[in-house]
């Protein structure tokens, strides 16, 4: 079995302590790295190698630089738990690769227009809002 390598980002004491506490019950999940704020972000990431990184953000969203992490480590998950500690968003990249059979220029407007819904479609789908 693979163990998940979780690294904690920026977070208040209380919620990392919870979170230090849940990950050490669970086998298939190690804590990598460390909150030491005098490294950037970035650097840390690359020295721990993590699976998953979870920050705690003001704001759910991807104004915090967390794409051009995705970019360099695309297999990087990120969990960052908005400031109310209520919710939180999984941001990830992913490929998505479809067969188009028979093809003709209807064909390929449809699967234009298809790849734009689904799009939409699927951000809606995992953050949890409307299209």
């Amino acid at each position: 079995m693979a163990v998940i390598r979780v690294m904690l980002g920026e977070l208040p004491a209380i919620q990392r302590g919870i979170l230090e506490h849940t990950f050490a019950e669970h086998d298939d999940m190690m804590l990598v790295g460390n909150n030491n704020a005098d490294s950037p972000l970035r650097a840390r990431v690359a020295a721990s190698r993590p699976d998953v990184l979870i920050v705690g953000v003001e704001r759910e969203d991807w104004g915090t630089g967390f794409v051009e992490l995705l970019v360099e480590r695309p297999r990087l998950h990120i969990l960052a738990i908005g400031g109310d500690a209520r919710s939180a968003t999984l941001q990830e990249l992913y490929v998505r690769r479809q067969r188009l059979a028979d093809l003709s220029p209807d064909t390929i407007v449809a699967a234009v227009r298809a790849s734009r819904d689904c799009d939409h479609a699927n951000t809606a789908a995992a953050f949890g809002t409307s299209v």
